[in-house]
């Protein structure tokens, strides 16, 4: 393992607790008219910036997988002709789409991102392995950082894996954060039982009525007020953020001085080596509403934090979250807010789950009852002013008025409620991805989402969270966002096997992306386990890594059924459960899903051999 840096602190307080400042000249918040305009500039030239250093590893993945009748410097000429490169049009836009799911989604999800990493020699036999290089974009419902900055890895390594994990108290409520691991190296790599050991710590007890949790509560709660002591609204998210830093940041000060926006400041950063994170969450109107398709969705990227609805597409730079503004610009008496967008206070209100109505001070001291009444006697309610309330809305009275039901919902709320983005039922965090101006051209949904009868048994996908993102697109103020036909998941989807398998969706529909479709299933071993499960064996951890590896490389492992430290049944018994390893060649048929969209932009027939790839794949 590699020597693990400190993360950046950057506080402009010197501590948690954010300051005000004077506004910058002629500031105001970015209005995107249109959606030609949805990019922020810092993203676009990032975008631009990574896919130009991206045309040699095109080659190098292609020569890797060598389909027939496929020229690879005909495919890459035009990048290599133009003077600028631009993804979408040039070379091709991957983004991954990582659902929820707790500590199952964590284990199952990095095991993928593992198979297609260049990094796993494994993968690379696979040909699966440096897709994970190329992709452009990669979204998380809850809490999407990366642990170069909130772990201090070592910047000479080389993995990226995206890991989730549990997001209140040390994994003691529903679901979901996660942050990503952009590690840079060839050598020096850490295996996953290293992770285990020094990030995950799956195999140790995670109560939270334990002693090494309510240690921490009241450190967390001085915390939060001296916040609200600098006049800045609070809530259980501020306490929240200080047992998720502790896990997270690689600080001597716990992350209290570590910001979201210092992942601008890293050398993966900087030099352009790893997809442009967004994290989004969405929000409960006065922190009542229900959420459903009208509710915004919020997003917060390293340069900016903004809204998506149909009448209001706006952002301002993550640095001036927090700051009071009316109509797009600040009052004349208002200051701007410098270091509201603390790590851990991002992280933990994009995986809000005290959004829920009546999920206040008393339903929590019901989970807590010892807890509750010993440690926050007589500074709880003093600390804790609202369970929701998180910070000012800097969209306030922007977009149409909503009094007809259809204009912007939050133009009258001084307040932003954030919540959970997986709320409103996407539980596959596709719809960054879908924006027409990041022009992606295959998203890779990978689903460890529980659409079971019960969270407790079954825990597998049905297809349901990419049912509700198409049903969403159907909706009339949605129109511009274009997303393939997804079958009914009450028969149709399970009846095609689609649960069991991987697919394409959106082969033929030239105005959508690719959507090429992880789900989790049974390949080696069941991994279907409760959302609510916190702790796994080592054994349970390499095996949840085995069953994903084969899902990505639709490859089955030897058949030595002890690699998995515990009992297990026959392997023919094992074969005859799991879902469906098809003859055809998986990595080549997963190359055409990936440069199929650029292979028509340059007005190639698409090959013999993707054509009977599309054949088997496409839904």
């Amino acid at each position: 393992m590699g020597r693990r840096d400190l993360a950046i602190e950057a506080s402009p307080s010197g501590g948690y607790e954010p300051i005000k400042v004077q506004c910058p000249h002629n500031f105001t918040v970015r209005v995107a008219g249109s959606d030609s305009d949805f990019l922020g500039d810092k993203e676009s030239d990032y975008i631009s910036t990574k896919t130009l250093k991206s045309v040699k590893l095109w080659e190098d993945y292609l020569r890797v997988i060598n389909l027939t009748d496929f020229d690879i410097r005909n495919f890459t000429s035009i990048a290599k002709d133009g003077q600028s490169i631009r993804a979408g049009e040039d070379l091709p836009n991957i983004g991954i789409a990582m659902s929820g799911g707790g500590i199952r989604a964590l284990i199952g999800g990095a095991g993928i991102l593992d198979a297609l990493d260049n990094r796993n020699p494994d993968a690379v036999g696979a040909g699966t392995g440096g897709i994970l290089q190329l992709t452009n974009y990669i979204t998380g419902l809850s809490g999407l950082v990366s642990s170069c900055i909130f772990k201090g890895i070592d910047t000479s390594t080389a993995l990226l894996t995206l890991i989730y994990s549990w997001n209140f108290f040390k994994w003691i409520l529903v679901d979901r954060f996660m942050f990503l691991r952009f590690d840079r190296a060839t050598s020096n790599f850490p295996t996953f039982t290293s992770l285990n050991q020094t990030l995950w710590r799956l195999t140790e007890s995670s109560s939270y009525t334990g002693w090494n949790s309510v240690k921490r509560y009241p450190k967390a709660i001085q915390q939060a007020k001296r916040k609200h002591k600098s006049g800045f609204p609070i809530s259980l998210v501020d306490v929240e953020s200080y047992i998720l830093s502790r896990h997270l940041i690689n600080d001597t000060h716990h992350g209290s001085k570590v910001l979201f926006s210092s992942i601008r400041n890293t050398t993966q950063y900087l030099n352009h080596q790893a997809p442009f994170p967004i994290l989004l969450c969405t929000s409960r109107v006065n922190g009542v509403s229900e959420i459903n398709y009208d509710s915004p969705i919020y997003e917060f990227n390293p340069e900016e934090f903004g809204v998506c609805h149909p009448t209001l597409k706006a952002f301002i730079p993550i640095d001036d979250l927090g700051s009071r503004l009316v109509g797009g610009k600040p009052t004349g008496n208002d200051s701007c807010v410098r270091g509201f967008d603390n790590a851990g206070f991002v992280i933990g209100a994009s995986s809000n789950v005290l959004s829920q109505p009546g999920f206040n001070k008393f339903s929590w001291g019901n989970l807590l009852p010892e807890a509750y009444d010993k440690i926050t006697k007589h500074i709880y309610d003093e600390a804790i002013d609202d369970t929701k309330k998180q910070q000012q809305n800097p969209f306030y009275h922007m977009g149409m008025s909503s009094s007809n039901g259809t204009g912007y919902p939050e133009r009258e709320s001084k307040n932003l409620y954030l919540a959970d983005g997986g709320w409103g039922g996407e539980i596959l965090p596709l719809w960054p991805l879908l924006q027409p101006d990041r022009k992606l051209d295959v998203i890779i949904a990978i689903d460890f989402s529980a659409d079971g009868p019960s969270m407790f048994h079954g825990a597998y996908p049905n297809g349901t969270s990419l049912t509700t993102t198409y049903r969403k697109t159907q909706e009339e103020a949605y129109k511009n966002i274009h997303f393939p036909t997804i079958p009914d998941t009450n028969g149709t989807f399970k009846q095609k096997g689609l649960d069991k398998k991987p697919s394409f969706f959106g082969c033929d529909d030239f105005k959508s992306p690719i959507i090429i479709y992880l789900p989790n299933y049974f390949v080696v071993t069941d991994t279907d386990q409760a959302t609510m499960k916190t702790e796994y064996s080592q054994g349970e951890i390499d095996a949840f890594f085995k069953n994903s590896f084969g899902i990505a490389t639709q490859t089955k492992p030897g058949q030595d059924s002890n690699n998995f430290g515990y009992e297990m049944d026959s392997i023919q018994t094992l074969l005859g459960r799991a879902g469906p390893i098809t003859q055809t060649q998986w990595k080549q048929c997963l190359a055409c899903a990936l440069i199929d969209r650029q292979v028509t932009r340059n007005r190639i027939p698409r090959t013999a051999q993707c054509q009977l790839c599309f054949a088997e794949y496409c839904a």
